[in-house]
Parts: structure tokens; C-alpha cells; sequence
């Protein structure tokens, strides 16, 4: 596999290489760049497979680098300092990234997720997704994208009732009662939708709180979805409940 190493700090891009070469990865470094400038003439004149891709870049974002490539034939791993603004677009659109300082275990899962990788055509729609939640300043516009067994939908985010969990699989239901398999679990989805209007009242349930009719008590508690679905309600998450719908 080739890669291309963008980093604005020298000593960020040598650590990377090093770690590159102690996990064994087989990585060949065909090229680095350190500006967006650099970066869109590198990445345009230049045959490989992987972009290792640090978000801030100097004084500027790392994305605005897509709308000025020629060439988009390669996977990315993002890169960045800390927890920012970007994870949660990034995050929606299925992409990986890596928090600095680079654990060599995440850097060699993250290669390896990337190896087994959906096709062209398809990661076309992951940066297009990507660009969209990037430029998106409303919660409300943001997208997400799930990958089934066959296929990919890009759904934004208000359209998703609730999911619900079996074992490492979570079924997404839609407001146009349509359904999706996605083969992750529930649990990862909590983290990427949590600030997005969604609630898990329950270890089988994740709910957007938009779609939330009314709560009964009886039989333990459980909620009302606007499609009539029944979600019940765990004891130790009733209070936390109650504090989400006193804010609806």
C-alpha cells in the first residue's frame, strides 16, 4: 500500500513513519506535505492508496482541499490534535481518524479497516457526505452514512426514528418506514447521534427524542414513538429521561 503523510509539524510526520515501520505495516511513504497547498499539487500528481490527513493545517482546515483535487482514487485516515468541531462531521460520515498522540494499536486497526474498504464509487459518496456535514452550520441539515452487507445510504440525520440493537448489528428505522442493517453496534451510533436529539432509554433502544409522543408508567415505563412504537425504559435511565423531556 502507498500513502501520503500531511502534517504541518516535521516532527509529527517522522513519528508517524517510525510507528508506520515498528507495527510492520507495509506502508510505502510516497510523499508528504505540510500545507494545503502542497498537499492538493502532491495528492493530484500522485499514484496511491492512503491519505494520512492532520485536519488543522497551519491556519487552515485540511477540507479545503476537496473541492480542488483531480484525483480522488485513495482512502483517508484524518488526523487531529484533539476533539474538535470536525470529529462530529467525521464521524457522521463514516470516515476514520486518529487522535494524537497516535496509539500504534488505533493506527493499525485504522489501516486495517481501511484495507477492507467499500470501493471507488462508493467512497466517492463518504467524501461527499463528508464535504456536506462540513459545510452544513444546522443540525438539522447533517448526514449520516451507514453501510449495510450490499449497500450504502446517505439519510440525514432527522429522518431516523430510532435504532435498535442485535448484538453487533443495529436496524435503523426511518420516518418513511423504511428500514436499514447495519453491521455495527449500538452503542457506536449513541456516540455519534448523542448530540444530535438522540436518547437510549435502553440497552436495546437509541431514540430520537423528536419522535417521542408521550411516556407511561405503567408496566415499569415505557415511550411512545409517533410511528406507535413501544420503547421501554430501563430503571436507572427514567430519571435521565425525565430531564430530556422537560427540555423538548
Amino acid at each position: 500500500m502507498k500513502a501520503i503523510i500531511v502534517d504541518d509539524i516535521e516532527e509529527n510526520r517522522v513519528s508517524l513513519r517510525k510507528m508506520m515501520e515498528i507495527m510492520r505495516l507495509n506502508i510505502d511513504i510516497v510523499g508528504e506535505a505540510s500545507s494545503v497547498e502542497e498537499t492538493i499539487e502532491l495528492v493530484n500528481s500522485s499514484e496511491f492508496d492512503l491519505l494520512f490527513l492532520d485536519v488543522e493545517l497551519g491556519d487552515n482546515k485540511s477540507f479545503e482541499i476537496f473541492d480542488k483535487l483531480v484525483n480522488t482514487d485513495f482512502k483517508i485516515i484524518f488526523v487531529t490534535a484533539h476533539s474538535n468541531y470536525a470529529i462530529d462531521a467525521i464521524r457522521l460520515s463514516a470516515v476514520d481518524f486518529l487522535l494524537k498522540p497516535i496509539n500504534p494499536e488505533d493506527l493499525v486497526n485504522a489501516v486495517k479497516r481501511v484495507q477492507k474498504e467499500i470501493e471507488k464509487s462508493d467512497y466517492l459518496r463518504v467524501l461527499e457526505t463528508l464535504t456536506s456535514n462540513i459545510n452544513s452550520t444546522s443540525k438539522e441539515d447533517k448526514k449520516i452514512l451507514l453501510k449495510s452487507h450490499d449497500s450504502i445510504k446517505v439519510v440525514n440525520v432527522n429522518t431516523i426514528v430510532r435504532c435498535e440493537a442485535n448484538i453487533n448489528y443495529t436496524t435503523f428505522y426511518f420516518t418513511d418506514q423504511s428500514k436499514l442493517v447495519v453491521s455495527r453496534p449500538l452503542k457506536e451510533f449513541e456516540m455519534i447521534l448523542k448530540d444530535y436529539g438522540f436518547f437510549r432509554p435502553h440497552k436495546s433502544h437509541l431514540v430520537n427524542t423528536n419522535f417521542i409522543s408521550s411516556f407511561e408508567k405503567k408496566e415499569g415505563g415505557h415511550i411512545l414513538l409517533s410511528d406507535n412504537t413501544i420503547i421501554p425504559v430501563s430503571t436507572r435511565k427514567k430519571e435521565q429521561l425525565f430531564e430530556v423531556l422537560s427540555q423538548l
